[in-house]
């Protein structure tokens, strides 16, 4: 970016861009402004003075998770600000790899359109609210029982039936889990009537199904995409040995599993009347021209499960003997459907200023097509501001590769793009990324197998069998020794139904489900050419773990294995060659190496920890003691699937994660300037991961949620200085203690009890001395046989799954389950301690400094108090108490108010003391007293200081009223403010009550008013006519017309002198009645208008009438000064009066960036020129 600047004399006073009331300008002379700064947690500013802009947000494009190795990215789009709301538009993309199947964005795939917020639901089970959910389920056997002592007596036939309902899909154990996404937060929580749990814990939000509030606003939600997930399990649930099971039909719709996901619709505020809206675009299953689109979107998987287990035999004492190798036995298969009922893509975001646009390729929102920034004029229509366009890359075709974003002004003129491309688009054609394919790894990255049918990995390969002690001998069904060459059985229907016979007949090849770090790089984030043309490229290498096998005795053998996605390797930023198409001079060049961790120092190994996939789990065979009723042998066998039953993720989407992780900043190409190393805490193994014996879990029985770890926290950070040829020396050092908050007990935590069931194991042969048996033919037909010594091709899996349990075949222990409280896993991390160190040149320690957080209660995250040791030795302590601090707080207070709209990380006093030896003294305080108006808006009423001339050791009694609120109006503006108990300000709102219009000094609201007739708001004058905006003004846009009706101000204080200012057109007059009146004084005179300034006395009010067309009216005491602002909507201030009538302007280009500045004639004293470096 170049910029042209010509600096004028101006002094510009930068204020705050937030909610909170900073500054307050005051004007002065024509090239001086004199500011006052407030409180931070009042409300109400003025706006900013305008600056000049960047050429383009720049955005985050170099941001990374250091312990994850996930590249971030932040295309900035737009960010809408109404009142004290802030809304960032913007794409995010997340390169932890794009997976088989992954569902495309309507902004490319890999990206992710920020615009507001979403709800999305994973239905755990039934959907709670179904007729057999776990809301609707009063008659649970638990329900009674307390929440950490459920205990279900599995053999009582009752809650046994209880769970064989919560297996077979009929009843519902288990709650919902919802996914919160908002413009500042993201989280999950769960919710049963009023009450709420957070993941990971966070106090300061509520949540409920439509509704979230955190921070003084409320997130209202509606019902957004509705999906429907069927299953396809090919058999009946008739009870075996019925041959007629077999059926190719899908379950039907009362089955299927519902997710409803929601869409916010509405941001308000806690503090004011200002809001966001949103509207969206909804394709429903009850229209019928929307059915093509919807079932376009329709997504089949095919899961299979293929035992493995041993054959047994009697010997001649009726004992079952097992036998030393697992038979592989034929698949069964199970396919799900998800199917879009409702579909929603956004529409509008409305705000008082105007509105953003969403349009798309098609009518049925397939792609973004634009963005369109458009303002509200004062007719009520709308103009437009700026265009975002979007175009796909060719190469992607119907993938949907987001190729570039073009900026436009209003005007359809070119102000900036972005451009970006992707590995290996030109193969994308080839690589059916967004449906079933069967080339796919162990993570679900592609791997370019496109000859894979089954999705099963051959044993031998699979991780999460080779690092147990012990690894099984393997045997094809039709063999009698153990086998390397092994394939998959597959001649029952479904499996012909799905993949054809076979070659040889009835005989496939096993996965190969390997990890191919070229395949899976397809369609990643290769390269972005900013607006400001420069280049940023990403090169990126696969995640790297340590795989144990065993070897002999207790002894393990290490192999480094390639897995779980890919990390970045290196950023490079350079000027970018238009003409070319290159990039020429390297601007920024950054490098991370990772490792497994260590001391101070760190290694780069390039090892971390990464999640085995848990495609193996455990079923026990049950055979009863010779001749009798009772469990005699129990054979350990074990089934292998095609996908996970678990979440693999252990951070952010990421499957990898690093004890250690160095970032190198490069000054040349070749030429290290400084390295920064992290460090962290690695995850325990889980019982895929874990290589001590041979047994694995059967099942994956977690809520559905993860609580927050130790290990996503940093533990220390060590900068370095380089000294070239790879030597390096710590600069600063920088370690974390932490400790665990766990959530406070709910009020009925019964309510988040989550029932999960698991079947141990099957019956392989029944309790009888007669007994039959039931087992897989070839064919994959249930067949029977009875009172035989030898069972062969026992399948007990398949027969469990293809057939209701009957009672018969129970047997004490066959059936389990975890009851979960789920608030044990609503926790979260707070930092305890942070010790800096300084080093010099030689590895000198030169100074240390260590900050200790101490926090009282749970109930809130926020640190009661911060201490630091200083230079002598003493302690600086910093004391905080916050609203859930104060027990049982009145209704009315301070404290109700904060708790009431979730603002708990205000405080209600600080305090400072230093300490020395066992003394403390005060050395400052502050109390924050909060106040709410009629319309339940809240608002900072007063501000306390104690005003100390030196510590002291008692209590404080010399409080001083540093900030206090005089007046507020309904929606919490403030009008009338008081400074250190001796300054007086009010204020004057427009634009809707939007902006500050008008700040006086020396003056209250009463004695005070300003119109500059923008907008139907009055400045504390009553008129009945209305603005106009075609018969031109001083400043802004709009005048009054004084035929159209008188304009008055009541409410004066007769003993005072006030300063009557206006703008008249030439040939106007102006009659004012009320008081003494001093003659009409015209100050100055410009473009057939004349400023004209009167004083009047011994006045209660006053009233001006005439023919005469008027701007900019005015009125405060004469001891006081008033500085006026007019806007431009959706740009910034337009023009600044000051007390004596001298106005600066200000200009926009058609992008809404600042071009000039204006004096009081219009001459253009700075201008600013953007323009690319072509």
């Amino acid at each position: 970016m170049n910029l042209c600047i010509h600096t004028g004399c101006a002094e510009y006073l930068k204020l705050s861009r937030r909610l909170f009331f900073s500054f307050l300008l005051i004007c002065l002379t024509l090239c001086s402004y004199g500011q006052r700064a407030y409180h931070k947690y009042a409300r109400g500013y003025v706006g900013d003075v305008p600056k000049a802009a960047t050429f383009s947000p720049v955005g985050e494009l170099d941001n990374v998770d250091h312990q994850t190795g996930t590249l971030q990215v932040t295309v900035p789009i737009y960010t809408i600000k109404t009142g004290d709301l802030e809304l960032p538009i913007n794409l995010y993309y997340s390169a932890t790899g794009i997976k088989v199947g992954q569902e495309r964005s309507i902004a490319g795939m890999g990206w992710q359109l920020n615009a507001g917020g979403k709800i999305v639901t994973s239905v755990i089970g039934l959907n709670d609210d179904h007729l057999n959910g776990i809301n609707n389920d009063y008659s649970a056997p638990w329900k009674n029982q307390p929440y950490n002592n459920v205990n279900l007596n599995v053999d009582h036939i009752p809650h046994r039936q209880y769970i064989i309902d919560l297996l077979s899909g009929w009843r519902d154990g288990a709650l919902d889990i919802y996914h919160y996404q908002l413009p500042s937060i993201s989280g999950s929580f769960v919710f049963s009537g009023a009450d709420y749990l957070t993941f990971p814990y966070r106090p300061s939000v509520y949540a409920s199904g439509h509704m979230i509030k955190h921070d003084g606003k409320t997130y209202e939600f509606v019902d957004g995409d509705v999906k429907h997930t069927r299953k396809r399990t090919f058999y009946t649930e008739a009870f075996p040995p019925d041959t007629s099971m077999f059926t190719k039909a899908w379950r039907p719709e009362d089955e299927d599993q519902v997710s409803n996901d929601r869409n916010l619709r509405y941001i308000l505020s806690e503090s004011s009347n200002d809001s966001i809206s949103f509207d969206y675009h909804v394709f429903s299953s009850h229209v019928q021209a929307h059915l093509p689109v919807l079932n376009n979107l329709d997504k089949i998987t095919t899961s299979a499960s293929m035992p493995m287990s041993k054959d047994v035999t009697r010997d001649t004492y009726g004992n079952w003997v097992a036998g030393t190798g697992y038979f592989i036995k034929a698949p069964t298969f199970t396919q799900t459907k998800i199917m879009y009922k409702q579909l929603t893509r956004i529409k509008q975001i409305n705000f008082r200023e105007g509105r953003v646009v969403f349009e798309y390729t098609n009518g049925f929102c397939d792609f973004l097509s634009s963005i369109k920034i458009e303002r509200k004029l004062p007719d009520n229509t709308f103009e437009l501001l700026r265009k975002f366009v979007f175009e796909k890359t060719p190469e992607s075709m119907n993938y949907l590769f987001l190729g570039r974003i073009t900026e436009e002004d209003g005007s359809g003129n070119f102000v900036g793009s972005w451009a970006f491309k992707y590995n290996n688009e030109a193969g994308l054609s080839n690589n059916p990324l967004t449906t079933e394919h069967s080339g796919e790894d162990r993570w679900g990255f592609y791997n370019g197998a496109g000859s894979n049918k089954i999705m099963i990995e051959n044993p031998h390969n699979n991780i999460a069998i080779q690092n147990k002690r012990y690894e099984p001998i393997y045997i094809q069904y039709n063999s009698t020794s153990p086998s390397t060459s092994l394939h998959i059985p597959n001649r029952q229907r479904e499996g012909i139904e799905l993949y054809g016979k076979g070659v040889p007949y009835g005989q496939f090849s096993f996965a190969n489900r390997e990890f191919n770090f070229e395949q899976a790089m397809t369609g990643m984030l290769a390269s972005i050419v900013t607006p400001s043309r420069s280049i940023v490229e990403y090169e990126y290498e696969p995640h790297k773990f340590v795989h144990y096998r065993p070897s002999s005795g207790n002894s393990y053998t290490e192999t480094i294995k390639q897995g779980g996605g890919m990390r970045i390797k290196q950023i490079t930023t350079s000027d970018y060659d238009v003409e070319g198409g290159y990039a020429s001079t390297l601007r920024s060049k950054k490098v991370f190496k990772y490792g497994s961790g260590g001391a101070y120092q760190g290694n780069e190994d390039g090892v971390g920890k990464v999640s085995y996939p848990a495609t193996i789990i455990s079923t026990n065979s049950v055979y009863p003691a010779a001749y009798g009723v009772n469990i005699g042998t129990t054979v350990g066998n074990f089934q292998l699937l095609s996908h996970s039953i678990k979440d693999m993720t252990l951070k952010g989407g990421s499957y990898a994660v690093y004890g250690s992780v160095s970032e190198y900043v490069y000054k040349s190409q070749n030429d290290v300037g400084a390295k920064t190393t992290y460090l962290f805490y690695l995850p325990a193994m889980d019982q895929w991961t874990e290589g001590q014996g041979f047994s694995y879990p059967v099942g994956d029985n977690s809520g559905g949620i993860k609580p927050d770890y130790i290990y996503n926290h940093p533990k220390s950070v060590i900068r370095y200085k380089s000294w070239g040829s790879n030597v390096y020396s710590a600069v600063q050092r920088t370690e974390y203690a932490y400790k665990q908050v766990n959530a406070p007990l709910v009020a009925n935590p019964g309510r988040f009890l989550s029932i999960l069931a698991y079947n141990r194991g099957i019956l392989a042969a029944p309790f009888l001395q007669s007994y039959t048996v039931h087992y897989m033919d070839h064919n994959g037909d249930l067949q029977t046989s009875t009172g035989t010594s030898v069972i062969k091709f026992i399948d007990p899996i398949a027969a469990y799954i293809r057939s209701k349990d009957h009672p018969d075949f129970y047997y004490p222990g066959k059936y389990g389950y975890d009851a979960v409280y789920l608030g044990y896993n609503s926790t979260a991390y707070v930092k305890t301690q942070e010790r800096n160190y300084v080093y010099g040149d030689n590895n000198i320690l030169i100074s240390q400094d260590t900050v200790n957080y101490v926090y009282d209660s749970p109930r809130h995250l926020n640190p009661n108090q911060i201490s630091r040791l200083n230079s002598q030795g003493d302690s600086v302590l910093h004391r905080f108490i916050y609203p859930l601090d104060v027990s049982n707080p009145s209704n009315g207070s301070s404290a109700s108010y904060l708790i009431n709209r979730h603002l708990l990380d205000r405080p209600l006093e600080e305090y400072k003391y230093l300490k020395k030896g066992n003394d403390r003294y005060l050395t400052a305080g502050t109390t924050y007293d909060y106040g709410v108006t009629v319309q339940g808006k809240l608002y900072l009423s007063n501000e306390l200081e104690l005003k100390l001339t030196q510590p002291i050791t008692g209590s404080p009694t010399n409080w001083w009223h540093a900030f206090t609120v005089k007046r507020v109006d309904p929606f919490g503006r403030i009008l009338e403010l008081e400074i250190d108990q001796l300054k007086s300000y009010a204020l004057i709102w427009g634009y809707g009550n939007s902006q500050i219009t008008a700040s006086v000094n020396n003056a209250i609201y009463t004695d005070v008013a300003f119109s500059g007739f923008e907008s139907t708001d009055k400045g504390n004058w009553s008129y009945s006519g209305t603005p106009n905006f075609a018969i031109g003004s001083v400043t802004g846009s709009g005048a009054y017309n004084l035929t159209t009706g008188a304009i008055s101000k009541s409410q004066l204080d007769p003993s005072k002198k006030y300063v009557l200012m206006y703008w008249l057109k030439n040939g106007g007059v102006v009659n004012i009645a009320g008081g003494t009146v001093g003659a009409a004084e015209s100050l100055v005179e410009k473009n057939g208008w004349q400023l004209i300034r009167r004083n009047i006395s011994a006045s209660e009010g006053v009233t001006l009438s005439g023919s005469g067309i008027i701007d900019d009216l005015r009125l405060h005491p004469y001891d006081a000064g008033m500085t006026t602002y007019t806007y431009s909507n959706l740009q910034g201030i337009s023009s600044i009066t000051d007390n004596n009538g001298t106005i600066k302007y200000f200009g926009y280009d058609g992008a809404g960036r600042l071009r000039d500045i204006l004096d009081f004639n219009r001459n253009i004293r700075e201008r600013y020129r953007y323009h690319l470096p072509y």
